[in-house]
């Protein structure tokens, strides 16, 4: 289907509906402008049960938050980022529909910065988000992709150590005296290359000298960011 995501969550939540099955609604959505993008489409809905429309993202205030998981007279129909995948979960619900994607944060190193890239989910992630249905009663589960694509996913997601920059964890390992972050015993083992060019970050920043933490390193470490900006600060 080329038609906006978001026109075809909308669908799928009318089609839910229209079948008459009982339940609360859950439709995971990338972004906080795709979550508002189906909820204005969620306003065309072409059915005969008024619903109760709930965004949810880590932006939103505790009270905003608060609605998804209160009683409500109505059907919800809650549209979530991927904090609803694994870190919440919300009782009644009983239909999922899944966009497929996720904002992933890699680290960009042409620019030398983290960024936020737009990604199709792995089919382990697509697994977990079909789980939030049906957890006390049948449930169902409506995927915005084809069979084909689906087997062409990554079977799992990337650890985030290996996608991350590094320059702040190194930091610390030279904090506690671990001289060679590269040997290093990592749960999972990032790229010796990705290590080697945050140590050279933090050399060129002062932090480190001969791989020993320099006393500006010690001052970079009290403040809770990455090192570029504790250097600049």
């Amino acid at each position: 289907d080329d038609r906006y995501l978001t026109t075809q969550a909308a669908e799928a939540v009318e089609n839910i509906i229209n079948e008459g099955d009982p339940g609360d609604i859950l439709v995971f959505m990338p972004g906080r402008g795709e979550i508002n993008g189906t909820l204005d489409a969620l306003r065309g809905l072409r059915t005969q049960e008024e619903v109760s429309c709930i965004p949810l993202h880590g932006a939103l205030e505790p009270q905003e938050q608060d609605r998804a998981f209160a009683p409500n007279a109505l059907r919800k129909v809650i549209v979530a980022t991927n904090v609803a995948e694994t870190s919440i979960t919300i009782d009644g619900i009983r239909h999922v529909v899944d966009s497929g994607l996720a904002r992933v944060a890699r680290y960009d190193a042409e620019r030398g910065i983290g960024t936020l890239q737009l990604e199709p989910i792995s089919r382990a992630s697509a697994d977990q988000r079909k789980g939030r249905a049906g957890r006390t009663n049948f449930g169902t589960c409506h995927r915005l992709w084809t069979e084909f694509q689906h087997q062409e996913r990554e079977e799992r997601n990337t650890p985030e150590i290996q996608r991350s920059d590094l320059a702040e964890v190194v930091l610390l390992l030279h904090s506690l005296g671990i001289r060679d972050a590269v040997t290093f015993d990592w749960l999972d083992k990032p790229d010796p290359q990705a290590v080697e060019r945050a140590e050279r970050l933090l050399t060129m920043l002062g932090a480190l000298l001969d791989a020993d933490l320099t006393d500006i390193g010690r001052q970079m470490l009290r403040l809770p960011m990455h090192p570029r900006y504790s250097r600049m600060l």
